[in-house]
């Protein structure tokens, strides 16, 4: 501290160095307040959206993004009304580092739940206008995203539905033609023929155990039994023979009676599929749900005017005193009788006083006396340099409150 060790070298200083303080401080006040009032200041306003489906959500940020839509917000809102004329380039990227995408992670879950916009500009108003068109924006976009898709799902289901109904009838036409060649060998006609071969077989038996009664039984029938049972027994083998010949035919119709189901099926399933596509191009339903619209913020981020103002004269005063007591300590001068003292261990005879400077009054006297106590040091340092330390801080703490 050179030849400043007690508070009494300390109001000397003060007292030699005042104006000097003085000036220094306005100097800096002045341009702590000049520098105040050209600083720049953001605010930053939020939106917040619901996701439903947070996949196409990379894509939704960069279709917001591109420079042409970001120019379009840009006129719309008259950003850089008042600013010096740029290049469209310019003013879309200064605007694209002036939005975050901001995802939130649902609790519990893997994917995501949420999605914050952030803007942050020079007026709290066009940073929440920011906001909120940029969230307005994405909400219809995926709206529009997602009814395109319906309509190119009802698209393609409608040609899926058109495609297994033309299926259905080629199939039907087709029995139909198969029937017609076969009406013959159908299967309501190999039925009939399978019956008819059940009743012959019935009056085979019959005849035939005719036949092997007792001539007496049978008397002079037994010639004309014997020709009946020839003729049954070839009917029964004709109806035997259009029987076997039947049954290509029944697995034939089999197999276009099954194509004939799997076709309709998939005609049934297409429906479906349709009449929910037609559903969901109809309500226009969006991935995204604006839950919570920006608001106007009115704190701007930073350090306010006033605290600038305040933190600046504080700085200017300590800077002024340090530099002075640089001064001072590069000039070793001795003022009192005391540092006299100090310095060469010499007690002088007589110290002629300053008579243009007043006593201090004995309570202010007191008063300085109790920080000032060269034999109680703190840390090593005199007891007024660490109160000035931390009154210093004080006041920056104050400062910092009233911002």
């Amino acid at each position: 501290m050179g030849q400043i060790r007690t508070m009494q070298d300390l109001r000397g200083f003060a007292a030699r160095r005042f104006k000097a303080i003085v000036l220094l401080t306005l100097i800096g006040m002045a341009l702590a307040q000049t520098y105040a009032r050209a600083m720049p200041r953001h605010f930053t306003a939020s939106a917040v959206l619901q996701i439903a489906d947070a996949q196409e959500l990379p894509a939704l940020e960069r279709y917001l993004t591109r420079r042409d839509a970001l120019i379009a917000m840009i006129e719309r809102h008259g950003l850089f009304a008042g600013a010096a004329p740029a290049s469209d380039a310019a003013r879309a990227a200064a605007l694209r580092r002036a939005i975050v995408f901001q995802p939130l992670a649902a609790d519990g879950q893997a994917g995501l739940s949420g999605l914050v916009i952030s803007a942050r500009w020079s007026e709290g108003e066009k940073a929440a206008r920011i906001a909120n068109d940029l969230a307005q924006a994405l909400v219809d976009r995926s709206a529009q995203l997602q009814r395109e898709g319906a309509q190119a799902d009802l698209a393609r289901t409608r040609a899926e539905a058109d495609q297994a109904l033309a299926e259905v009838a080629g199939i039907v036409a087709e029995r139909a033609l198969f029937q017609t060649a076969n009406a013959d060998l159908l299967p309501v006609v190999t039925a009939a023929r399978r019956a008819e071969v059940m009743a012959l077989e019935t009056d085979l038996r019959l005849a035939k155990a005719a036949l092997a009664a007792p001539k007496g039984e049978a008397g002079d029938n037994r010639a004309a039994l014997r020709t009946r049972v020839s003729g049954m027994e070839a009917r029964r083998q004709e109806l035997l023979d259009a029987i076997a010949m039947a049954v290509p035919v029944e697995q034939a119709l089999a197999e276009i009676d099954r194509r004939l189901t799997r076709a309709e099926g998939r005609h049934d399933l297409a429906l479906d599929r349709m009449r929910t596509a037609g559903e969901a191009a109809g309500s226009g339903s969006a991935g995204l749900a604006l839950i919570e619209r920006a608001s106007t913020p009115v704190t701007a981020l930073g350090a306010s005017p006033r605290q600038v103002v305040i933190i600046g004269s504080l700085a200017s005063l300590l800077a002024a005193a340090v530099l002075l007591l640089v001064v001072e300590h590069l000039t070793p001068i001795v003022r009192s009788g005391a540092q006299l003292e100090r310095q060469l261990s010499i007690r002088p005879i007589v110290s002629i006083p300053d008579l243009r400077r007043p006593a201090p009054r004995r309570a202010m006297g007191a008063a300085l006396r109790a920080v000032d106590d060269p034999q109680r040091p703190i840390l090593g340092m005199p007891r007024f340099a660490v109160v000035s330390v931390l009154l210093t801080a004080g006041l920056l703490a104050l400062a910092q409150a009233l911002g």
